[in-house]
């Protein structure tokens, strides 16, 4: 036979290994998408590793602002060091009919001290609501001092309307953080 090459043995593993793979991509085992292109069968998609962001450095003159949920390290000229989240707000829900105006909400305050002492007062909390307004707070207990290792925690409650708030702490006069949360109440 003129013009034809003998297959050789590496044409022949390298034919295999792409039929074995085109059989293995039909053999999924789930049923097909409903959108097109959406089904990628069995084989299994490498995603890169999780970068876990680095807790953001407050101090005293230089805010940060996160959301509710997320810590921040606090650190003061005096050397104490420590990690601060809050967390909530927890509303009690009303049920049915028209939604409420305003409504109770409660959050934690999570002091978890690595070096030196911190106090941490009601005075240094304070909330805004949508409209700008200060929201009243009841914090327990009103004052809590942590030592190096330990953790504390602050039950704050106020009452919220419904729309974006926040809650800064800013212990000694100097804002240090502050957390915005959304408040849906219908």
């Amino acid at each position: 036979m003129a013009g034809h090459r003998p297959v050789t043995s590496v044409a022949r593993s390298a034919a295999a290994l792409l039929l074995m793979g085109a059989l293995a991509a039909g053999c999924g085992g789930s049923a097909p998408s409903a959108a097109p292109g959406t089904n990628l069968g069995s084989f299994p998609i490498a995603y890169p590793p999780p970068q876990l962001a680095a807790t953001p450095v407050a101090r005293p003159g230089k805010l940060v602002l996160l959301v509710m949920g997320d810590a921040a390290r606090a650190e003061f000229s005096d050397g104490t060091i420590a990690v601060v989240k809050a967390s909530g707000p927890d509303f009690a829900y009303q049920g049915g009919g028209t939604p409420a105006a305003s409504s109770r909400g409660t959050m934690q305050l999570t002091v978890q001290v690595e070096s030196g002492r911190l106090t941490v007062r009601a005075s240094d909390l304070t909330a805004l609501n949508d409209a700008g307004q200060l929201v009243p707070l009841d914090v327990q207990p009103a004052s809590v001092t942590v030592r190096a290792g330990s953790k504390a925690t602050l039950t704050i409650s106020g009452v919220f309307i419904s729309g974006d708030s926040n809650l800064t702490w800013a212990p000694p006069g100097h804002i240090v953080i502050t957390w915005d949360f959304s408040t849906e109440l219908d």
